[in-house]
């Protein structure tokens, strides 16, 4: 294998977090490996959203703005405008200044796993990691080979394998299980969904054209619905943690099909995949390993976006390791600190903020929350965008900026 058998880091997955680290510990002058199960480009199920925060750190990280995106067929769309409804009465909608977009990850995610090969990682796809060899700071693959590496960093998502060799004592499994949520989707082609609308209609005014993204809370609980746009299509899907005692997710989402009008696509077999909701890990190091984006429960509690969180997870883990390999030290107290002041507050705040907005939609008459989802309407959005913090709607200046600190300077 070009490079060796013997790397500072190997990363183990190669979609947006592993792209992300990958690139900049290449980048860095690291013998980097990332290495994935599958072969790009390879189909992912996700509904694909990019917000601005998104958008800034893809810039800085791999140098590709919106319109290298565009050209490379990675963004599908942009969305004009948003909705959000409580138990499906409109309570907010807005046109930011910059749109949402809306990605294939197939494209994007193959992309960006090329962006860090040019960056200087080397990427072996097609094999994957079955298990670490913690004694000898080994990798050990499906096709047998054995890889050494200083630092392993998790980028292989939900199930993690590089989670499943953390100790019991270094996070709660139920809790984790307890937090860990299912997604189903359905996909509806803009001419089925213009015929259906010449039919029947639809209480949301849908039709072909449709380019607005859409949230729904209070159909699932605890989750939420979408109905987001591509060009030739509309992703429709809800997402929840299933309940002792409830209708399966199955049940719930033919109902929220219904609600909304699609009752002709209530019968279309979604595909399902499972996410974090909330599970997000406190302490993601163990000895050597590293987990980011949904391999920790990186992803945002309240709608679920998990792009830019695996992205920005990355960016701190690899800093973190840079700065260890560089002898400027310990990379696991560096990472664990900068989660600290970069991520945990907003994914706390924003869990918070679900679990007081849900239960209100149970209790209505002890919370009031279409008044209160309505006055914080403008601040919610922006901090979507990351203009603001999730902790108390104050600016967010410096929250997600470049992590840029001379070694010799403590965090």
């Amino acid at each position: 294998m070009e490079g060796g058998s013997s790397y500072d880091v190997v990363i183990v997955g190669g979609g947006p977090a592993g792209a992300a680290a990958g690139c900049l510990l290449g980048g860095g002058g690291h013998r980097v490996l990332i290495i994935d199960r599958a072969t790009f480009p390879r189909d992912k199920v996700c509904a694909g959203c990019l917000t601005r925060k998104t958008i800034r750190l893809l810039e800085r990280i791999f140098g590709t703005p919106v319109e290298a995106l565009r050209d490379a067929g990675a963004v599908d769309c942009a969305g004009t405008g948003y909705r959000l409804y409580l138990n499906k009465d409109l309570v907010l909608q807005g046109s930011p200044e910059e749109p949402f977009y809306f990605v294939r990850r197939e494209r994007y995610d193959h992309l960006l796993l090329k962006r860090a090969e040019d960056a200087g990682a080397v990427v072996l796809q097609g094999d994957a990691v079955i298990s670490l060899d913690m004694d000898k700071n080994e990798v050990v693959t499906a096709s047998g080979r054995r890889i050494g590496s200083r630092f392993v960093i998790g980028a292989d998502g939900v199930g993690s394998m590089v989670r499943g060799h953390f100790p019991p004592g270094c996070f709660d499994r139920e809790e984790w299980r307890r937090n860990t949520a299912i997604a189903l989707e359905i996909f509806i082609g803009r001419d089925e969904l213009r015929l259906a609308d010449a039919e029947n209609g639809t209480p949301l005014h849908l039709d072909g054209q449709t380019y607005t993204p859409m949230v729904f809370l209070g159909d699932i609980f605890p989750g939420y619905g979408w109905l987001f746009p591509n060009s030739d299509r509309i992703v429709v899907g809800v997402c929840g943690i299933p309940q002792p005692g409830s209708s399966s997710l199955a049940e719930t989402f033919r109902a929220f099909l219904s609600g909304i009008g699609l009752t002709a696509f209530a019968d279309r077999r979604p595909v399902g995949h499972r996410l974090p909701y909330g599970s997000f890990l406190w302490t993601p190091v163990y000895r050597n390993l590293f987990l980011t984006g949904d391999a920790g429960g990186f992803a945002d509690p309240l709608l679920g976006e998990g792009i830019f969180y695996a992205h920005r997870t990355a960016e701190l883990a690899a800093f973190a390791v840079h700065r260890e390999l560089a002898g400027s030290g310990d990379a696991a107290e560096i990472y664990v600190a900068l989660l600290g002041r970069h991520v945990y507050p907003e994914l706390d705040c924003a869990r918070r903020l679900r679990d007081a907005v849900l239960s209100g939609l149970k209790i209505p008459l002890r919370f009031p929350v279409a008044p209160f989802v309505r006055m914080i309407g403008p601040h919610l959005a922006e901090a979507v965008h990351g203009d603001r913090s999730f902790r108390w709607f104050r600016r967010a200046d410096g929250l997600h900026q470049e992590i840029r600190m001379p070694p010799s300077l403590p965090i």
